[in-house]
């Protein structure tokens, strides 16, 4: 399990993590002005909602990336199934490449974050708040990340990030879509809640707001999102094992 879950890191420590975290704080570093002189009330908060805003999205593409290669890569170049061929069952494969991408995601955020950090500091950004905001980064990604390791397990990974873009975007909007239901009727409101029930409620983690409005964090809310990634993710996992199981790879 050790071996499994360190290669799994080592597989996302030696992408181009480093390449990708210098490139997103020069974006960083190039966009704050402008949208500090553009911003018509507060630049410094205007600065602060587009910077997490962009971290949120790189963070997103690399927990997809991630997610995918943890299972549907490794089958797809033909690694998974010579590593299969040792002594380890499906399962225990599965779950060790799960924590191992947990942590590679993990560190992933953590970058992101820390590409922002000279032109937070910069804007006097930098402050408690943000450790809240990054807490909630790593679990909203873990829990993205569970739902593209699973699609990853169950298609191509072309097909794995396509679906996995798709329930992100839905996730995003899965509230307005029950409340939009609820007003057509009832089989309108018993599909969106059916939806609504699987669709990742990624609003759990939305606290960049109290960084940027210097508004009390909801330490309820977020713990509540804590333990429904943290669960959702493990549940995920498990199905990703399951199919696995029963898939051929020949």
């Amino acid at each position: 399990m050790r071996v499994v879950i360190e290669d799994a890191l080592s597989e996302v420590l030696h992408s181009r993590l480093a390449v990708a975290v210098i490139v997103l704080a020069v974006v960083h570093a190039l966009l704050a002005p402008a949208v500090g002189s553009a911003s018509l009330g507060d630049g410094a908060r205007a600065i602060a909602s587009v910077g997490i805003w962009l971290c949120t999205l790189a963070a997103l593409v690399g927990s997809v990336s991630i997610g995918i290669s943890a299972i549907g890569g490794a089958v797809a170049d033909g690694s998974a199934q010579m590593v299969l061929m040792r002594p380890i069952t499906r399962r225990t494969w599965v779950v060790g490449r799960a924590l191992g991408a947990a942590l590679g995601i993990a560190a992933w955020c953590a970058a992101v974050v820390l590409s922002w950090l000279p032109v937070a500091a910069w804007w006097g950004l930098v402050q408690p708040a943000l450790f809240a905001v990054l807490a909630a980064l790593i679990l909203e990604m873990w829990l993205i990340g569970a739902w593209a390791l699973l699609l990853g397990s169950l298609a191509r990974p072309t097909i794995a990030a396509i679906a996995s873009s798709a329930l992100v975007f839905a996730g995003v909007f899965a509230d307005e879509v029950l409340l939009y239901a609820g007003e057509r009727g009832p089989l309108p409101e018993v599909t969106a809640r059916a939806l609504y029930t699987v669709l990742p409620d990624l609003d759990l983690f939305d606290v960049h707001v109290s960084m940027v409005t210097d508004s009390p964090i909801e330490w309820s809310v977020l713990g509540f999102g804590a333990a429904y990634a943290v669960s959702t993710a493990a549940l995920l996992v498990g199905l990703a094992a399951q199919a696995l199981t029963h898939r051929d790879l020949a």
